[in-house]
């Protein structure tokens, strides 16, 4: 179509993600009332053990624990920002080298 303009393309930098979310089971230990909260915990988990371990950490604080795993899915989603918003605020890292370099 002529005359139109066409936006340039932006260099994005992505990553995709495999995530579990998980319903877990708490209990206000204030007042002994139970509820469900939701949260999604970065990674996956070889078994439900493993699993409340990284929720206790997330969910747990003074007056409230939780206490068994309701329900859990890994969901994967696509990642992505501006290479400028990366250069932004991404850590900057030593280079990447060969084993025996680092060993030296």
């Amino acid at each position: 179509m002529k005359g139109e303009k066409t936006m340039a393309r932006v260099p994005m930098v992505t990553r995709t993600i495999v995530a579990t979310k998980i319903t877990a089971l708490c209990l206000n230990i204030e007042t002994a009332e139970p509820f469900n909260k939701t949260v999604t915990l970065s990674g996956t988990f070889k078994d439900e053990k493993s699993m409340m371990k990284a929720a206790e950490k997330l969910l747990n604080t003074e007056s409230e624990k939780a206490v068994h795993i309701v329900f859990s899915e890994e969901i994967e989603t696509l990642y992505g920002m501006s290479e400028q918003e990366f250069i932004q605020k991404a850590k900057v890292l030593p280079p990447r080298g060969k084993k025996e370099e680092a060993q030296q």
